[in-house]
């Protein structure tokens, strides 16, 4: 689950960093978009991290966990909001295959329902960054 918990971490810092930089004509929409993005992947990070601390799936450090994070995260800044969506859209679609290839015979009733709600919102996030990049 550490790999997922990087990639939600990952996922936080780049729509944080698009939310900081996106300019054009949807910007308010877009911006309040990313920050809607930055917070949903921070709290399914935070998720992750207590369920693995708290049922000792495996040993963790969030600190490792955050600079992994973040040598892995591209910059938006020459990207337009469009390139933007598009990487989200990526993200989305990584999280959730993360997720469906994780080893579910192993893991807790409550494990497994965790993953299935981040599975589920990520296909709402999913659907929305789609409708954007129309």
């Amino acid at each position: 689950m550490d790999k997922l918990a990087t990639k939600f971490r990952e996922a936080q810092f780049y729509a944080h960093a698009c939310h900081n930089v996106v300019i054009g004509p949807n910007f308010l929409e877009l911006h309040e978009f990313f920050e809607e993005l930055y917070g949903a992947y921070e709290s399914a990070y935070d998720s992750i991290i207590e369920r693995i601390i708290g049922t000792g799936i495996e040993k963790i450090d969030p600190a490792k966990i955050t600079a992994a994070a973040a040598k892995e995260v591209p910059f938006p800044g020459d990207s337009d909001a469009k390139e933007m969506i598009e990487t989200l859209i990526g993200v989305e679609m990584d999280l959730q295959q993360m997720i469906e290839d994780m080893d579910h015979d192993t893991l807790s009733i409550g494990t497994l329902n965790l993953l299935a709600g981040l599975a589920d919102e990520s296909e709402s996030r999913l659907y929305k960054l789609k409708q954007l990049g129309k």
